[in-house]
């Protein structure tokens, strides 16, 4: 018995769960692909308050649920506008542009939505 307690208990460890989502890189590359410009704008993104992003990084806590759910509703829109804006954009250049700023905001909303799924079978 004590046994299986000692190996439930290292299975327990082992399946603790460790965040993927990095808020610091996260605010970075959105700042890069302009769609904010400060981290204050990545917390209204998130549902939160303007000092959402800053506290979260000061205090090294992970985004909610809450707030991963809207990061993800909220940069899904914006993905979908980018895509439409490279379909209708006449300078081949531009909607070349539009269309990398796509695909990094889809591996965005993937990380988002694997998060989000996985905290939700942890749970």
């Amino acid at each position: 018995m004590i046994k299986l307690l000692v190996k439930l208990s290292m299975i327990n460890t082992l399946m603790k769960h460790k965040p993927n989502i990095d808020l610091r890189g996260l605010a970075e590359t959105l700042i890069e692909l302009s769609i904010i410009s400060t981290q204050s704008e990545l917390s209204s993104l998130a549902g939160k308050q303007l000092s959402w992003t800053s506290s979260t990084l000061a205090r090294n806590r992970n985004p909610s649920i809450d707030a991963l759910t809207h990061l993800y509703v909220n940069i899904s829109d914006i993905l979908f506008d980018t895509k439409e804006y490279a379909i209708s954009v006449a300078d081949q250049e531009d909607a070349e542009s539009y269309l990398v700023a796509a695909a990094d905001l889809k591996n965005i909303t993937e990380l988002l939505w694997g998060e989000i799924e996985e905290r939700c079978q942890n749970a």
